[in-house]
């Protein structure tokens, strides 16, 4: 009965057409802002979620596996267990490692009695992803160090400098001799210690003040020289991390500080 009355009585009540358009076109703007609104959250959504990457990436890039650093290790003097127990190189503020390095003195093989001054190159980067290292130097030069018997000969052209014990019978023991490399020179991770190398200090005195000077006069020389070493390590992923180290003199005792 109740039905019957209401459906009779909204069959009877007249709607204008106008206003059925207008509920409809209002229908309709209301589903596009919907539309719109949903969107734009969605777009906010992304965005902040590729900006919260970013920003974790940069603060923490290890926490992605982006394991591209290194380290400088030195061989230090003060090991006892191993003559290769490797140290780290810090900052100055550190306290020095003493290393296990010591001064070599060879003559030049084409002028006779021309002192240079060497020492050995006992360090190595240390790291993950390493495909090459590179050292280089605005002073001094780097020598790759080889041992010579007493039959080896030595061009006089002056690549290769040669230093001769002489035993108290005059005779002339095995030698050290040292390859120039220059400035700089680049090695494969896996073999930055398959030869030895050294490193050459350029002492500011000229040659006939050198040819009159005591070993000891030698050391004093190459003490008062400041020498940075730059070392860059080249990752599988083409990037690039560099670090500085100076070398220092203390006496006849050195050090590596990195810079």
């Amino acid at each position: 009965m109740i039905k019957k009355i209401y459906t009779e009585s909204c069959d009877e009540i007249p709607i204008k057409s106008e206003l059925i358009k207008e509920t409809l076109i209002k229908m309709q703007k209301d589903q596009v802002l919907l539309f719109s609104y949903t969107k734009y959250l969605q777009y906010v959504g992304v965005i902040s979620v590729i900006g919260l990457l970013i920003l974790a990436i940069l603060i923490s890039p290890n926490l992605f596996g982006n394991k591209n650093t290194f380290t400088v290790t030195a061989y230090a003097n003060e090991s006892a267990e191993s003559e290769y127990q490797g140290v780290n190189i810090t900052k100055r503020e550190s306290p020095k490692i003493k290393l296990k390095n010591e001064f070599d003195m060879a003559e030049t093989s084409n002028v006779d009695e021309y002192w240079n001054a060497y020492t050995d190159l006992r360090f190595k980067c240390e790291g993950e992803n390493i495909e090459t290292i590179t050292l280089s130097t605005d002073k001094g030069e780097f020598i790759n160090k080889i041992a010579l018997s007493k039959d080896d000969n030595i061009d006089g052209t002056g690549t290769k400098q040669a230093m001769w014990p002489i035993d108290k019978d005059g005779s002339v023991g095995e030698g050290t001799g040292y390859i120039p490399l220059g400035k700089s020179y680049t090695v494969s991770y896996s073999e930055q210690n398959n030869k030895q190398y050294g490193f050459e200090f350029k002492i500011k005195k000229s040659k006939q003040q050198l040819d009159n000077s005591k070993g000891e006069d030698i050391y004093n020389m190459a003490q008062k020289s400041k020498n940075t070493i730059s070392i860059i390590a080249t990752f599988s992923d083409g990037t690039k991390l560099s670090k500085k180290v100076e070398l220092t003199i203390d006496g006849q005792n050195l050090y590596f500080i990195e810079k």
